[in-house]
């Protein structure tokens, strides 16, 4: 990588950089053991959610949550209730 970076003349800033870490977690994901997983933190927001009450509630829940789709197994048929009660036919 560092000849990759030198050879098109772009440079690091040392004090920035970590090497040789177990773990990298950027953008809600963790990288660890050449497999990406959610963060724990986010883990636990999405199992202590409060049931949403209205449209904007279940729209801001399938938001957070169509993020880490790829996480989750099964995730369109999990979500394809909630999804329905975004029709504007629903009640």
């Amino acid at each position: 990588m560092l000849k990759t970076l030198g050879n098109n003349d772009l440079y690091l800033n040392i004090d920035k950089c970590k090497f040789e870490q177990p773990h990298i977690d950027f953008l809600g994901g963790r990288m660890e053991n050449n497999q990406l997983k959610m963060e724990e933190g986010k883990v636990k927001k999405v199992k202590n959610w409060l049931p949403p009450r209205n449209l904007k509630e279940v729209q801001r829940f399938l938001g957070f949550t169509g993020y880490y789709r790829y996480f989750i197994k099964g995730y369109s048929a999990i979500a394809k209730p909630l999804l329905k009660l975004t029709r504007q036919a629903t009640p």
